[in-house]
């Protein structure tokens, strides 16, 4: 009777995406993921920074925008290019340094994000 209680509790932890992929899959999966969203936030920030489709930034309006268009669209389209190369970089971070650099890399991309909401704003109003 006691050999039946490891058995059960076996079958609840049982993930069928290891045995079914095996554990690269996940990890190839990310790997693409982090790598295809990175290329689209380059993307959009070429799109802001060269073509000057300012309509692309959340919160934008001409009527309440009381700056220099073309250097708030240089600057948040450069902002928004480094952080795709910060983000489609991060698997071979992860694969040169280990999986312990992914925490990190989690409160650099979260600090880089709230520093460029409040850069994004000053230049927003300040130019």
């Amino acid at each position: 009777m006691c050999d039946l209680i490891p058995l059960v509790s076996e079958t609840f932890t049982f993930d069928y995406r290891k045995y079914i992929y095996g554990d690269d899959f996940m990890r190839t999966f990310t790997t693409i993921a982090s790598i295809i969203a990175g290329i689209f936030i380059i993307y959009l920030g070429y799109l802001i920074r060269v073509k000057k489709m300012l309509s692309l930034i959340i919160g934008y309006s001409d009527s309440t925008f009381y700056g220099d268009k073309d250097k708030y669209a240089k600057r948040t389209g450069f902002t928004a290019i480094i952080l795709g190369i910060i983000v489609a970089a991060m698997p071979l971070v992860v694969f040169v340094f280990g999986e312990g650099t992914i925490h990190i890399y989690k409160y650099m991309i979260g600090v880089y994000v709230v520093l460029i909401i409040i850069m994004a704003n000053y230049w927003r109003f300040r130019l």
